[in-house]
This record gives structure tokens, C-alpha cells and sequence, in this order.
């Protein structure tokens, strides 16, 4: 009896854990190649290869997010159908709607020979310009459009700086969050450790607003990017 339970609560704990899911995915007109797959409840990352196919470890309950930067977002949850085939996703394209363009007619004014003549017969007549005036020569004393001009370089609006990660946050980030750390950015982000602090200097120039620290999957897109523009910035003949 004793044997029984234990085959069986080995049985029960196998089919309990992570199994490796295998699957697809593709859009209306092909294979979808460098798509993310994440597991939400093991924080476990993969991505589709050339021609789409996946592996990802997965138990039966967890909620896979398959994601690109060029289509809908999906989410989906791993059920025992899971592990006895290959699996297939299909992903929405995003499309750009173009904003509503309102087209005003212009009115064009005909050409009157007649009257244009008759406006160059008037003289033209000096624009009366204000001026004080003070004691009995009559002499301007102020001069209101440099005092005008003189003010508003006093009251010139001063710039509003829009707070934007810094490099010490992102160095911040990769110490001490569970997700972004050290092996992702080596294996992921492909970031070499020498070039560590380059790379969050470069993150930083591209003002990327705090509001993704609390946005792992947006953050997950952000920096996947830069990696990818910082490692072409590097490998250019013209970088030093």
C-alpha cells in the first residue's frame, strides 16, 4: 500500500511540474520571427526562431504572454492539449489608423488690373506710431516696443525638465529586481560586462520615462530595443 501512494504522488508531482511546451507562431501572412514569450508565472523569457517555432517551460495553470513590436499583444493559458502537440498561435497585426484630415477650400481672389493700379496711385501713408511726449519739445521719450521686447525677455518662460530614467536607475534596477538581472542583460540583451555602464548611460539618453519601471513588459520592449541600436551604434566604423 505503502509503494502505491508513493508511485502515485511521484505520478501526480511529474505531471505537476514544468513541462517544456512547444508551439507556432504566426500572423495572416507569415511566420512571425523574434516574438517573446513569456511566462507570467515562473518569469521565464524566450523567443520565436526564424521560422517561428518556440520552446518554453510552462505548468498546467500558468498564463503565457506571446508579444511583438508590430502586433497585438496575447495571452493565453497552458491546459494539458499543451503538451500533446505542437502548438499554434496566431498574432493581430497592429495597424496605424490615420488621423482624420480636414481639407478647407481656399478662396483665390481674381486678379483686377484696374484696381491694383488704382492702389499703387494712393500714397502711401507713414502708420502712426505713438509716442510720449514730454515738456514743450515734443520729443519721444520712451521707446514702448524696446520696452516691450526688454520685458518679455524678463518673464522668458524657463524650461520644464521632464524627469527620464537615469543611468543609475537602470544600474539600480539590474542589482536588485528578480527579472532584469545580471544573465538577462548578458544573455539577452547581449550586453558584455565592460560595456555595462555605456549601456545604461545610452538607455538614459533616450529618455525613457520612469513610468516603465513599474511596466515589466514594456520595459522588457524598451530595452530590448536599445540593446539592439546600441550594439549597431558599436559596431559602426564610425564609433570610437
Amino acid at each position: 500500500m505503502r509503494i502505491i501512494l508513493l508511485v502515485s504522488f511521484f505520478i501526480l508531482s511529474t505531471m505537476v511540474s514544468a513541462q517544456t511546451v512547444s508551439g507556432i507562431v504566426y500572423d495572416s501572412e507569415n511566420t512571425v520571427k523574434g516574438a517573446r514569450l513569456y511566462n507570467e508565472a515562473q518569469n521565464k523569457l524566450n523567443y520565436t526562431k526564424d521560422d517561428g517555432r518556440f520552446e518554453l517551460e510552462a505548468t498546467l495553470g500558468d498564463v503565457l504572454i506571446i508579444y511583438s513590436l508590430f502586433h497585438q499583444k496575447l495571452r493565453v493559458t497552458v491546459t494539458p492539449e499543451f503538451y500533446e502537440d505542437v502548438v499554434v498561435f496566431e498574432l493581430k497585426q497592429i495597424t496605424n489608423a490615420l488621423d482624420e484630415v480636414e481639407v478647407h477650400k481656399v478662396i483665390e481672389r481674381k486678379y483686377d488690373s484696374t484696381a491694383f493700379q488704382n492702389d499703387l496711385s494712393i500714397p502711401a501713408r507713414a502708420p502712426k506710431t505713438p509716442v510720449l511726449r514730454s515738456g514743450s519739445n515734443y520729443e519721444p521719450t520712451l521707446n514702448l516696443i524696446s520696452l516691450a521686447s526688454a520685458i518679455g525677455r524678463l518673464f522668458k518662460r524657463k524650461k520644464i525638465d521632464v524627469p527620464t530614467i537615469k543611468a543609475a536607475d537602470f544600474e539600480k534596477l539590474f542589482k536588485t529586481d528578480s527579472f532584469f538581472t545580471i544573465d538577462f542583460l548578458r544573455k539577452d540583451l547581449q550586453i558584455e560586462e565592460k560595456k555595462e555602464y555605456l549601456f545604461f548611460e545610452y538607455c538614459a539618453n533616450q529618455k525613457l520615462a520612469p513610468a516603465l519601471l513599474n511596466n515589466q513588459l514594456l520595459m522588457v520592449e524598451a530595452l530590448l530595443k536599445c540593446s539592439a541600436n546600441f550594439r549597431i551604434a558599436k559596431e559602426s566604423p564610425n564609433t570610437n
